[in-house]
């Protein structure tokens, strides 16, 4: 037995790959007989008359009450439910979980970060559609600030239904949310106005990553203004947003992320990563009307700040 986990590491693991291997008959070992435990598909999760089949101790050295309570789990925390499976049923899982838990999404205090230094993180879109801009400010015992601030279209904030369109005016509201003239947003004048947001609230932004979709326009600007040192450009993929979307899960799990603004805890409630057996995980993007962009931009900055530290010291 052994648990087919969402990350291939260990001893037992390996065993388990060769073994398989045999079992597809990749290779021939007619000196080894496997017994695999495991459940056939993920239907049979439902059916605690199958569980024995993913474990023969069940019963004996693991109670049908321990299982139990992981399947309760399992739907009601997203988050933990491809390793409850892999783990208790032996069910290789690839899929989409929501990323921070809902404490996690609770915002903090109001904070400010005048003339502080920062990293700032870019997540631009197609001309009808969310511009995101979240600044990270490096902070003693290892905690970030972070502000956001982001712009759509006047014809993107009619569109909206009218329950979305409430959301959106507490974003108004606060200051986090603009909303620039016409049918599509001009990326000049979106320029301008995060450059006139940073003078007034005098950041000292000292590097920026961005996401090069649809940025060329906007960091051309930057680099021929503030110059080309510390632009860093962030390619999406498992290979790239793994390790700092575990790294700001972990800050996050620890409440080091002291941001203050409801389109932030909108952005990270609503958070999904497409993780594989690997472990490796990257941002779902794709739910047009659930926006995380301001979570991308944090993930940019964060990078930015990483390839950067020593202009932080």
């Amino acid at each position: 037995m052994s648990s087919e986990g969402t990350v291939r590491n260990g001893s037992g693991d390996t065993i388990k790959m060769e073994l398989l291997d045999i079992l597809k008959g990749e290779y021939i070992n007619p000196h080894v007989s496997i017994w695999y435990y495991r459940l056939d598909n993920i239907e049979e999760v439902g059916n605690p008359d199958m569980w024995i089949k993913a474990n023969p101790n069940l019963g004996k050295t693991v109670s049908y009450e321990t299982y139990q309570l992981d399947v309760e789990r399992a739907e009601k925390a997203p988050a933990v439910r491809n390793d409850i499976l892999a783990k208790r049923f032996g069910i290789p899982m690839e899929g989409f979980t929501y990323y921070f838990t809902y404490e996690e999404t609770l915002p903090h205090s109001k904070k400010d970060f005048w003339g502080m230094p920062c990293a700032l993180g870019v997540d631009l879109s197609q001309g009808d559609d969310f511009c995101a801009f979240t600044f990270l400010f490096p902070l003693p015992n290892g905690e970030f600030g972070i502000k956001t601030r982001s712009y759509i279209s006047e014809f993107t904030l009619q569109k909206l239904p009218t329950a979305m369109r409430f959301k959106y005016d507490e974003f108004l509201r606060e200051g986090s949310l603009m909303v620039m003239e016409g049918t599509i947003l001009d990326m000049m004048a979106v320029y301008e106005d995060v450059d006139n947001h940073i003078n007034n609230a005098n950041y000292d932004v000292r590097c920026l990553g961005f996401d090069p979709y649809n940025a060329k326009e906007f960091v051309e600007r930057w680099q021929a203004e503030n110059g080309p040192y510390g632009i860093v450009k962030v390619i999406q993929g498992a290979k790239t947003e793994s390790v700092p979307l575990g790294e700001l899960k972990k800050l996050a799990e620890e409440r080091r992320l002291l941001f203050d603004e409801d389109l932030m805890t909108f952005a990270m409630g609503n958070s999904i990563t497409l993780e594989d057996t690997n472990g490796n995980r990257k941002l779902y993007k794709k739910r047009h009307e659930a926006k995380i962009d301001n979570v991308a931009a944090m993930m940019d900055a964060f990078i930015a700040y990483k390839h950067n530290k020593e202009a932080f010291e």
